[in-house]
């Protein structure tokens, strides 16, 4: 004989353990979110600054560079 609550308890450790580690994935996902963003826009800032200094060295004016 088994008590009602042992008899839960195995009825719902499968999505028990599927919603931890679903809980896990998810908190380690949100802290590499802000590398992931900065080295998006590191890559942007990056290549916008090449553009301009190659906009600059074919005559651009300096107020033309900013227009992207």
């Amino acid at each position: 004989m088994r008590s009602m609550e042992e008899v839960v308890d195995a009825a719902v450790a499968g999505a028990r353990f599927n919603t931890v580690l679903l809980a896990v994935l998810r908190r380690s996902l949100f802290c590499w979110r802000p590398v992931g963003i900065y080295g998006v826009i590191s890559c942007d800032v990056s290549k916008g600054t090449h553009e301009i200094g190659i906009r600059v060295a074919l005559g651009a004016q300096p107020g033309d560079g900013l227009s992207w």
